[in-house]
């Protein structure tokens, strides 16, 4: 039975790296004490935090701070929900606030956890992934960082003293417009370092057809994320301009979520999804002890998926639309509105395919990081089957609640892609492994609620109820929805909280980690736990998209 050679050397991290061919095995690579190795400075353990360019470092740091966000937009949500089920009156929030506690639930969402989640995974992942030492423009990586911390702060702050959309406060709504300048500009700067790395940063042999299933998803995310969301900016700046010195046109604090609702619906919120099919496309194999099938056809669903997620088209004030009350954005007949929001299943139900066949003929172990991918491709799936049902325009859908469970349904498939992720790469990222049976119960836990608070919204919506919490006539069913919503919520956020400290239990361990304890396929499980600096004491060189697997690989991850 063929064993794994350890992977540890004693390779002084700082040497220039030289060549190397990965054909069966993995190389060597060295290993320091620490955190990822990265020195102390003159200025101690606080200056070389605010200083790091180290992407491990600044990976970790916005993962954290995006939990954080998660947990606030989840609460926000939760209150919405519980005010909804009281369709003739506001019980327990005041009117004013109703409308300003919309936009943080699901801006929220998208600009403090959901893109900050994936750049910070993408910082810790993706270098290791391609064989680079780092990430591109370290330092540019870590303003990005501090700038969406601060943006993040004073966005919140608008929020505070009355501002946001909706808000009373002029000057907080006019604090809010720029904070989310601020965090969108930010997201975008290290949306250009992670997709600079995968194209410019690959080591020798990887062509884009070799990038792995992950990286290849986010250059793919933070390539739409680049072309759409300066949008985003542009309308925040004329929002901002009419806003502070006439409200004559868009500025009006009622007209601003309107303008800005694109950027959380479909088709631009599947944006955000785009790396859920390469977290599975990871994982899958792995725990299958299998090569990937038709490799191709994978990247290709990938790459559409992200084409099909373009929708800053979809929005208010768009020349020859006719904006009624149940159609905002004058965007239901849109053909290509239509059309995008139909073809969105076809690549996600390739991507499950292909992994379901690639499971098939191979032997599957069972793990946390399979149960989060699978989960969360499925909830991906009835998000996408639910936009396609949306637009069927004899269904009168828009302007009701299903299009809120349609976004709760690509968040939560989110959320627990990010869990499964977190779990499979967590030697890499924390130098620990986190309990496997945890990790199942916990991607269990948020699939489930999202999928009750997704469903019963959704069938809220089919019964008609509008999309705002307002206090109004509803029928018959809606208020016990609602209820039924408000509890999927609670138990999504009951599981990330879980999924919070069982991650402060794992790294709290005095445990030894194996560098690779899953058999692993790509290049960030040729090194060690965590990375040294410099992440490889040799460069890598690679023949195919898995250049660690091995016809022994399957007897070789079961010792």
């Amino acid at each position: 039975m063929a064993i794994r050679p350890p992977l540890t050397s004693t390779v002084d991290p700082v040497e220039a790296p030289t060549p190397m061919t990965i054909t069966e095995t993995a190389p060597d690579t060295g290993t320091t004490t620490g955190s990822a190795g990265s020195p102390q400075n003159e200025f101690g353990e606080l200056g070389s935090v605010l200083g790091t360019g180290d992407h491990a470092r600044i990976g970790r740091m916005f993962l954290g701070g995006s939990f954080i966000g998660l947990v606030a937009a989840l609460v926000v949500g939760l209150l919405l929900d519980i005010e909804r089920s009281s369709a003739d009156s506001v019980s327990l929030l005041d009117n004013d606030m109703l409308l300003q506690m919309v936009s943080a639930h699901r801006m929220g969402l998208v600009l403090l956890f959901a893109l900050p989640a994936l750049l910070g995974l993408a910082f810790l992942v993706v270098p290791l992934q391609v064989g680079a030492s780092t990430v591109a423009f370290g330092r540019a990586a870590a303003m990005s960082l501090w700038t969406w911390a601060l943006g993040s702060a004073l966005w919140i702050a608008g929020y505070l003293v009355g501002g946001g959309p909706g808000g009373s406060d002029l000057r907080g709504t006019d604090l809010w417009l720029l904070a989310s300048i601020m965090v969108i500009a930010s997201l975008l700067v290290a949306s250009a370092c992670v997709v600079t790395t995968v194209l410019g940063l690959r080591t020798r042999g990887m062509t884009l057809g070799r990038v792995p299933l992950f990286s290849f998803s986010m250059l793919v995310a933070g390539s739409i994320w680049l072309l759409t969301l300066p949008v985003a900016i542009a309308n925040l700046v004329l929002i901002y301009i009419d806003h502070r010195y006439a409200q004559a046109l868009f500025g009006a604090n009622e007209q601003i979520l309107p303008q800005l609702g694109w950027v959380v619906g479909q088709p631009q919120i599947y944006a955000i999804a785009i790396p859920v099919l390469g977290i599975a496309g990871d994982i899958i194999p792995v725990f299958a002890q299998a090569r990937q099938r038709f490799y191709g056809v994978s990247l290709a669903a990938i790459g559409v998926f992200g084409a099909l997620s373009i929708g800053a088209f979809a929005q208010t004030g768009m020349p020859g639309r006719t904006i009624s009350e149940g159609d905002p954005l004058g965007i239901a007949g849109d053909p290509l509105y239509i059309g995008m929001a139909v073809l969105a299943i076809l690549p996600v139900l390739m991507v499950l395919a292909l992994g379901a066949d690639t499971m098939r003929g191979g032997r599957l172990k069972f793990g946390a990081p399979i149960a989060g991918a699978l989960l969360s491709g499925l909830v991906l799936l009835g998000a996408t089957v639910a936009g396609a049902v949306d637009v069927v325009e004899p269904l009168d859908l828009f302007g009701t609640t299903w299009a809120l469970g349609q976004f709760q349904l690509t968040v939560g498939a989110l959320i627990v892609g990010v869990v499964a992720g977190i779990w499979f790469w967590a030697p890499k990222i924390y130098g620990r492994t986190l309990a496997s049976g945890p990790g199942q119960v916990l991607s269990a836990i948020v699939a489930l609620g999202s999928l009750l608070s997704g469903a019963a919204l959704l069938a809220a919506g089919a019964l008609d109820q509008p999309d705002s919490p307002a206090p109004g006539a509803v029928r018959d069913g809606v208020e016990a929805l609602d209820l039924v919503a408000a509890a999927g919520a609670a138990l999504v956020l009951l599981g990330v909280v879980a999924v919070i400290a069982a991650v402060f239990q794992a790294r709290n361990r005095d445990d030894d980690t194996p560098d690779d304890p899953w058999g692993g396929h790509t290049l960030e499980w040729a090194t060690a736990s965590p990375p040294v600096r410099g992440n490889f004491a040799e460069a890598p060189e690679v023949l195919d998209e898995r250049p660690l697997f091995t016809p022994n690989a399957e007897e070789d991850a079961q010792l």
